[in-house]
């Protein structure tokens, strides 16, 4: 054998590879894999003739792979300590099986995008797509477009690949009338002599080349394109583009084929198909007439200040489609409000979150009182309130949260919208065919509307792609389809697992933010636009963990699974001395505050904190009702802080992050602590925004616990407690520093996405501008004198959603304005319309009305909604309960009665709700069979139904009595014409929707003894220490202080401790036990199957003493009542059997006692009435 040249690899070259490299390599040549590393070397020298160099680069990289492996390794806690303070020289993009750097995968990306990769088996250009497995992301050739189905991985397609750079030179829009051709990095050189050539100069450099932090989402990767490389732009006008880039294209392509070190220029253009030109001038006459309107229609609208009544204007020049996507904290809400106003086309849909839907009906009752009254916006809280006939309905405003906007979609699908507003809009966010049911619905329900407005402090949660589908909704085909949308404006990039990582950097954000500002958005920053506002100061205070935390927990905070919650709870731990202090400063200065946790047993260690030293506090997470957040939030903004820990006066609010963080006003707090970090940037801005709002006075203190280090305990005190460890919190020993990683990263990951995701949103804001300043001095006028009114008699309506009180004057005419009496001294604009006398009458009058509106009962209450009324009109025999129509002695009915009339049976599938799954059977009559199309009737009323439901294919007209109808997915709503009918049908039927409704009403206050059983289930519930103890201090707290419900709390003590006093834990408490929902005319007068009317509140020991009343009525009324003739009296002593039966036994058998199941059987033989068996 003759020696191989000097540049060829020798045996001993292909030696240094791995056994896998070389066994590899003998397939590729088609040679034998069997025998030892020698041999195959020896294979490959023969066959092969490779280069020395290569072979060795062949070696480093399979060295790379497992230096990049050690890497991984080194990101655990040990090995992170070990390799704290080095970084990676060589950053690049891996996978399982893939060695690609950056460079080298966005070639590989945009050739198989652009076609110029062919597939190795049937050489197709077409077919071949980067799809993700269960390994990674790989190459294939789709046969459904005429490929062969084969499957190669990312380097093996690489290496097919020409070899050569591929610059890349970008076009995007610079303004709607001019493009901009760039490029940076080493591809600016080559542009520059590209445009040299094409007789092109350079424009001066873009805004957001000098800082793009404002403008795009920065990288922390070296290997991508740095921002801050040198660029070059050119800019020509948008219609001579075609030409340019025609030119430009075929210029690249001879400039790469006499240039070896060239592959291809690439050019990256992404030009939008639709664009709507934007003319200030043009709706100014319009646009000035509709806001004249919105200010004569609600006069408190004129309080909007400047900025917003621009962002008003600039939704009315988009024809009511825009997306307010101001700050939080900027008024997005009356802007709004000021658009429906200034249209006043009813009715209106307002979707939002469902912890936001009494926050709506407050603000249209603030910024609409004249235009809208309490009547005219209807709240929907479950199927129950679901939307009636249309014709026999004043409704205006209908406010719906997003799941029962899905669970209702056909009922609000008949009614016909004129505007819709979608609050907290980035939840209309989807991954390409991937769609919630939720979404679903709601953009079907929007999308044939004229006018639409989203709302969105963050339109871009996480990620610029979420905001595809809010732009598609409102300028549809701006953007293209979403694959088209993410191809132009997606920055690919390989994740560390090998799978394609999309919506991590925008690669044209500054066309993004061009037509997002032109076309449809409208984004201001509170910086910007509220200077007067007090500054925000983001603070993160890092803890060290230790494994003597672990020992401080309870064994139910034990149980806690996720490493996040654990985390938690570790966090307060370390904490609790600071956290204490903390809280006791705030108590002595009556200086409020708010803590953010997420997980329920961290709040609850929370709540026990603030118990214990005396705090008086308020907790909402997700089991708290909406109507009892919106009075304690109110409580919260309204009621002075005060050092003593009076209930009246929280001075310590407990939020659920995801419960109760976004659309909320707690600017009377300027201190807020985030226990456990958020799940992402945009419920962080979220929740502290709710501080940072117009009203705060103070510089806001936002405080992060971040878990930052493991702490090694001392040897003593690890020798002290590894008995109790042993023990207590087996599980959670390795757990510690997994808590402190998994904490840190979260940080790391929340304050990069707060830069990203502010740089998108905000940039396009700072670049463009905003409108036309408009002077509200034209708008606003000197009031006209009221003089003197013929009568200062007013009248009120109380709403129900808000219980603010709404004025009428005698002649009903509403006043543009709605009050609570102990706010209204606080605003002196209120009374702004009204003289000195009228207003101090109306205010008289207002209090007189709430203090004669306290007097009723509930029931009462609801009877008054809908009117205005005078406090003297407002007595309790003015709102009798009408008596019940159909007495009855049965408790409830039967859930499938046979009626009269025809009957069809209607299968209802659930998807969701406890019945999720099931399928329930139900009986709906139906009009006469003698219709050719037969009518479905309403399920309570008997009401015709709109034929929205087909029916199945077993419909028969044979004329017998039942019919099959099939329904799927939509549940049971559309068998009712209205929400109240589905409420009395299964309350009617149902013990459980009986008291749920009941609870609505009258939120589970006690109408003997007045005591609040609801609130007292809460503070039992939120308490570290066992029912029973915090029972007996709320009842000698009430005892000292002497309040009202002393006795009750001590009576209801007494009736729950009733049984053995030794084991009162083996009782489980639940809110059941607290109250009863209680039938006032007793089922045995004929009260049952009744609804509301005839149902009132007990707690337990006022429900007890009421029962054993009515038994004791019961038995003197069964004793009274005449015994039939011919009826033995069973039981009694002076029977016909107390008279010598023995005696009488002897000579007469017939006459001897028998048993009693014999005795039962020979009376019901002898009488006809059934007795039981155990009589005697």
């Amino acid at each position: 054998m003759t020696s191989p040249p000097v540049a060829a690899a020798n045996a001993a070259d292909y030696a240094t590879l791995r056994m896998v490299q070389l066994r590899q390599a003998c397939r590729d040549a088609r040679l034998p894999v069997s025998g030892k590393k020698e041999d195959l070397a020896r294979r490959l020298q023969v066959v092969k003739q490779e280069g020395r160099q290569e072979v060795l680069a062949r070696r480093q990289a399979y060295t790379g792979a497992h230096a990049h492996r050690r890497a991984e390794r080194s990101r655990s806690p040990k090995g992170a300590r070990r390799a704290r303070g080095r970084t990676s020289r060589n950053k690049q993009v891996r996978s399982r099986g893939t060695y690609l750097s950056v460079e080298d995968f966005r070639k590989l990306w945009w050739a198989v995008k652009d076609g110029r990769l062919s597939c190795s088996s049937c050489s197709s250009t077409s077919a071949p797509c980067c799809c993700e497995g269960r390994f990674g992301l790989f190459v294939l050739c789709r046969s459904g477009r005429g490929g062969c189905g084969q499957r190669e991985t990312l380097v093996r397609a690489m290496q097919r690949l020409p070899e050569g750079h591929v610059p890349v030179l970008t076009v995007e829009l610079e303004d709607l009338q001019h493009v901009r051709l760039h490029a940076s990095g080493a591809d600016a050189s080559l542009l520059q002599s590209l445009a040299s050539e094409l007789g092109m100069a350079a424009s001066p450099p873009r805004l957001d080349w000098s800082d793009p932090s404002t403008l795009f989402f920065e990288t922390d990767d070296p290997e991508g394109p740095s921002p801050r490389a040198g660029r070059v732009g050119y800019v020509f006008p948008l219609a001579e583009s075609t030409d340019i880039l025609q030119r430009l294209e075929a210029l690249a392509k001879r400039v790469a084929a006499e240039t070896p070190t060239l592959d291809r220029i690439r050019m990256d253009v992404a030009l939008p198909g639709v664009m709507l030109a934007r003319n200030d001038g043009q709706h100014d006459v319009a646009v000035g007439s509709l806001v004249e309107g919105a200010l004569s229609r609600a006069p408190v609208l004129s309080r909007l200040r400047d900025f917003q009544w621009r962002g008003v204007r600039r939704a009315l020049e988009l024809k009511g489609r825009c997306l307010l996507a101001d700050e939080m904290g900027c008024g997005k809400t009356p802007q709004a409000l000021a658009v429906l106003a200034a249209y006043n086309t009813w009715p209106a849909l307002v979707v939002c979150p469902a912890c936001l839907r009494l926050t709506w009906a407050e603000e249209i009752e603030k910024w609409l009182p004249g235009l809208l009254q309490p009547r005219h916006v209807h709240i929907i809280y479950s199927s129950n309130d679901m939307l009636g006939p249309e014709s026999k309905s004043e409704l205006c405003v209908c406010i719906v949260s997003y799941t029962m906007a899905r669970l209702l979609f056909q009922n609000l699908r008949r009614r016909s919208w004129r505007v819709a507003v979608v609050d907290e809009s980035h939840n209309l966010r989807s991954r390409g065919s991937s769609i919630s049911a939720a979404t679903s619905a709601i953009l079907e329900l929007l999308r044939p509307l004229d006018r639409l407005l989203l709302l969105s402090g963050t339109p871009s949660r996480s990620s610029f792609l979420d905001i595809f589908t809010q732009a598609d909704l409102l300028c549809p085909g701006l953007l293209g389809d979403f694959e088209v949308f993410a191809k132009d404006y997606d920055e690919p990039r390989l994740s560390k697992m090998g799978y394609l990582d999309r919506g991590k950097r925008c690669r044209r954000p500054w066309q993004l933010g061009l037509l997002m500002v032109e076309n449809l958005m409208v984004r201001r920053r509170k910086k910007e636009v509220l200077e007067e506002l007090p500054p925000k100061r983001r603070r993160v205070m890092r803890l060290a963990l230790s494994k003597e935390h672990i020992g401080h927990l309870s064994e139910a905070e034990l149980e806690a699974n996720t490493l996040q919650e654990r985390c938690g709870l570790l966090k307060l731990v370390a904490s609790q001395s600071w956290l204490r202090e903390k809280l006791e400063q705030c108590v002595a200065m009556g200086q409020k505050a708010v803590l953010f946790a997420h997980h329920l047993r961290v709040l609850d260690r929370i709540c026990s904190l603030a118990q214990g030293i005396g705090c008086s506090f308020f907790r909402i997470d997700g089991s708290t009702p909406a109507l009892t957040r919106q009075a304690l939030l109110a409580r919260f903004q309204t009621q002075a802080a005060s050092p003593s820990p009076s209930p009246s006066s929280p001075l310590l609010a407990v939020i659920g992050i995801t419960a109760c963080a976004v659309g909320v006003d707690l600017s009377k707090a300027s201190f807020c602590v985030f226990l456990e970090l958020p799940p992402d940037a945009a419920w962080l801005c979220q929740a502290e925004d709710r501080l940072h709002r117009p009203g705060q006075r103070q510089a806001v203190d936002v405080l992060m616990l971040c878990a930052d280090r493991e702490e090694q305990a001392p040897k003593r005190a690890r020798r002290n407690e590894s008995s109790a460890r042993k023990s207590k919190g087996k599980d959670w020993e390795g757990d510690v520093a997994q808590c402190c990683q998994v904490d840190r990263q979260r940080w790391l990951g929340l304050s990069g996405r707060l830069r990203e995701v502010a740089a998108l949103q905000d940039g396009p804001a700072m670049m463009l501008g905003s409108a036309e300043h408009l002077s509200m001095a034209a708008l606003d006028g000197d009031p006209a004198d009221s003089g003197e009114c013929e009568s200062l008699q007013f009248a009120f309506e109380m709403s129900p959603h808000t219980l603010r009180l709404h004025p009428f004057r005698r002649d009903g005419r509403p006043l543009a304005m709605s009050l609570r009496p102990e706010e209204a001294s606080e605003d002196p604009e209120l009374f702004r319309e009204l003289s000195l006398r009228e207003s101090e009458r109306l205010l008289q009058q207002a209090r007189d009305f709430q203090k004669a509106w306290k007097s009723l009962t509930p029931l009462q209450q609801k009877m008054a909604m809908g009117r205005p009324y005078r406090a003297e009109d407002l007595q309790a025999e003015h709102f009798q309960v009408r008596p019940i129509a159909a007495p009855s002695t049965r408790r409830f009915l039967h859930p499938h009665p046979v009626g009269e009339e025809e009957q069809c049976e209607v299968f209802v599938h659930y998807e969701t709700g406890r019945l999720s799954g099931q399928t329930v059977r139900f009986l709906q009559p139906m009009s006469s069979s003698s219709l050719e199309t037969p009518v479905l009737l309403c399920m309570e009323c008997r009401r015709p139904l709109p034929m929205s439901l087909e029916l199945a294919e077993s419909w028969s007209g044979n004329g017998t009595s039942l019919r099959v109808h099939r329904k799927s997915e939509s549940g049971e709503g559309e068998m009712f014409c209205a929400g109240p009918c589905r409420a009395r049908y299964f309350g009617k039927r149902s013990g459980a929707s009986l008291r749920r409704q009941l609870f609505e009403l009258e939120r589970g206050v006690c109408q003997r003894c007045g005591l609040d059983c609801h609130g007292l289930w809460q503070n039992l519930k939120s308490s570290n220490s066992s029912w029973l103890e915090e029972l007996q201090k709320h009842s000698r707290m009430a005892a000292e202080s002497n309040s009202a419900q002393s006795a009750a709390l001590h009576t209801l003590l007494s009736h729950l401790t009733r049984f053995d006093s030794e084991s009162p834990d083996d009782f489980k408490l639940t809110e059941g036990s607290l109250w009863q929902a209680d039938h006032i005319l007793p089922v045995w007068q004929g009260g049952g199957a009744c609804g509301l009317e005839n149902l009132q509140t007990l707690c337990a020991s006022c429900h007890s003493l009421k029962t054993s009343e009515e038994t004791k009525q019961r038995a003197k009324a069964r004793a009274a009542r005449a015994w039939p003739a011919g009826r033995l009296r069973f039981g009694s002593s002076s029977g016909f059997w107390a008279k010598g039966k023995q005696d009488l036994s002897k000579d007469s058998p017939e006459l001897r006692p028998k048993s009693a199941t014999s005795h039962a059987a020979e009376c019901t033989r002898s009488t006809g009435l059934v007795f039981p068996k155990s009589v005697s």
